[in-house]
């Protein structure tokens, strides 16, 4: 409403050339439009802050779409043009020593992977404990 109102002094100001009540509606206009943009920021933080945190990580990646991969800038100087050239210049950063397994000619509904059969003992579970921690996962998603 207070836009339309805006726009019809506007409207006015402009055939009379006095231009106060203009001015003065573009200046309650645009504080409006400041606080809603502050009460929406403080109430999408806090939504985010009450949510877990896998959730609150998508939920502030899908919220503006410039936070989505794009391109970086390769060592080169150049930048990447595609999703799949940023994800692989980002994975040797992140993952060292990491291999692109590429997929057969065949494609792969008819290879046969052999996985050893992992009964999850102790051992394992402690392993597993030492090796994954809170802090290494925060550090490979973040």
């Amino acid at each position: 409403m207070k836009r339309r109102k805006f726009r019809r002094l506007f409207n006015v100001a402009k055939k009379s050339g006095n231009w106060t009540e203009y001015k003065r509606t573009l200046t309650d206009y645009n504080q409006a439009l400041r606080q809603a943009k502050r009460e929406s920021w403080r109430r999408h933080c806090e939504e985010t802050e009450k949510a877990p945190e896998c959730a609150r990580l998508h939920r502030i990646l899908s919220r503006y779409e410039q936070s989505a991969i794009s391109s970086i800038q390769l060592e080169n100087g150049y930048y990447t043009t595609t999703e799949k050239g940023t994800l692989e210049e980002l994975l040797p950063v992140h993952f060292p020593g990491f291999e692109i397994i590429l997929e057969p000619s065949g494609g792969w509904d008819g290879l046969e992977l052999e996985f050893p059969k992992w009964t999850g003992s102790r051992e394992g579970w402690t392993l597993s404990k030492r090796v994954i921690s809170y802090d290494k996962l925060k550090w490979a998603v973040f």
